[in-house]
């Protein structure tokens, strides 16, 4: 075949071949990305992403090289079960969320702005500077209202943590295997 490809290779059906599997690999290629991000799971109603979940992973698999550095291999790394541990984060975290609803729990404006403030990476002369708040972000490729929502469902995270850590109020453990066999049948 190769041969006849390297004979014919000046024809107009070689050339056409070709630009017919060009063609199919664009399309078939680009159409994945089409789609926007793809859901991974489901709690509740928030969705995990196959980004966030990426991401997740990344942060995990950074913080084991710091800590094991040339020690963590391929084998080391299917013992730790980064990969489901990072599913579990999030998981949780949207558990949390869950029940931060159904406690009728909210961030105010108040308290993200106190949280914002109060991150030294952002001031300038001991202040928040909000030109310089956008400025990391920009350099970072973070977009301030993705940065935001994502800071805000950390303080609603850690305040309902606390509030059912003060009360006794949790999770039963119908909840968490309901909660983990609804997301696993979709």
């Amino acid at each position: 075949m190769l041969k006849f490809m390297r004979k014919h290779a000046t024809g107009y059906m070689i050339k056409a071949m070709f630009a017919l599997i060009i063609i199919v690999f664009i399309f078939w290629g680009v159409g994945s990305f089409r789609g926007g991000d793809k859901t991974l799971a489901e709690v509740g109603p928030y969705k995990v992403s196959v980004t966030e979940y990426q991401q997740t992973y990344q942060r995990l698999l950074n913080f084991y090289r710091m800590i094991y550095r040339d020690q963590l291999d391929d084998k080391m790394m299917a013992e730790l079960k980064l990969k489901e541990k990072a599913l579990d984060q999030i998981v949780d975290k949207y558990l949390i969320l869950v029940k931060a609803d159904e406690m009728n729990l909210r961030v105010s404006d108040k308290e993200f702005t106190e949280h914002l403030s109060s991150m030294d990476a952002f001031k300038r002369d001991g202040k928040f500077n909000k030109d310089v708040y956008l400025e990391i972000l920009k350099r970072s490729g973070v977009d301030p209202k993705a940065f935001e929502d994502n800071e805000k469902q950390t303080l609603l995270v850690s305040k309902t943590v606390r509030i059912m850590e003060d009360n006794g109020i949790g999770y039963s453990e119908r909840d968490v295997r309901d909660a983990y066999m609804k997301s696993a049948d979709r």
